[in-house]
């Protein structure tokens, strides 16, 4: 995942906001087990900006991504869309992690438990953009209207480059891309900072938004 990881980490860097109980800390006082559990946070020298006072305190990040365990104890008050959220897994269907751990290395808690996120005092919002019939939930087709009303500042996508297909269905069917550009451009017009993981499969990663729309 150390694309995911790098594209999360840099993009929340630019979109923090700086919390005063924080700015007499130094560095040092950040780099503890729960720092190091995620080894991106000491990547990007986030020790600093904390001790500097930016948190994620006041930001909105969005998650889009497959169903995340919104309850979890990383992520507990600080999820505000949807609203009520959802209850994920669903017993009797196979549990898929990917959307917890995307949204654990964005905003998991400094709670001296497990690991911290990049902007461990950002507000949460998730929308469902995977279809995964075995997972118990399909891709939420309004997710990205959905986005833009949740109000995020930054949204992270990590799904690949066909969300609204399911991974097999995209892999034997190339997209020409103008459901990505359609995306990209409504989240710009609504001053969202935008991230997609470029993909760990190869040339299979590719993002589609790449690719010129065909409109003809």
């Amino acid at each position: 995942m150390s694309i995911v990881r790098s594209k999360i980490v840099v993009a929340l860097l630019g979109v923090w906001v700086a919390s005063s109980a924080m700015a007499q800390l130094s560095p040092s006082d950040f780099e503890t087990p729960e720092f190091y559990a995620n080894w991106g946070l000491n990547a990007i020298n986030a020790q600093d900006a904390y001790a500097k006072g930016f948190t994620g305190a006041g930001v909105k990040v969005g998650i889009a991504d497959s169903a995340v365990q919104l309850w979890h104890p990383e992520f507990r008050s600080r999820v505000y869309f949807p609203d009520p959220i959802y209850v994920y897994p669903v017993v009797g269907y196979f549990i898929e992690e990917h959307g917890t751990h995307v949204t654990g290395i964005a905003a998991a808690a400094r709670n001296d438990v497990g690991m911290m996120g990049v902007a461990f005092d950002a507000t949460i919002a998730s929308v469902i953009a995977t279809s995964e019939p075995r997972f118990g939930f399909l891709s939420d087709p309004k997710f990205v209207e959905k986005i833009v009303q949740a109000g995020v500042q930054v949204v992270n996508n990590s799904y690949g480059a066909g969300a609204e297909q399911g991974w097999e269905e995209y892999y034997a069917q190339a997209s020409d891309g103008i459901q990505a550009y359609d995306t990209i451009k409504l989240w710009s017009d609504n001053d969202i900072v935008i991230v997609y993981s470029a993909g760990n499969q190869g040339d299979k990663g590719v993002p589609v938004a790449q690719k010129p729309p065909n409109r003809s």
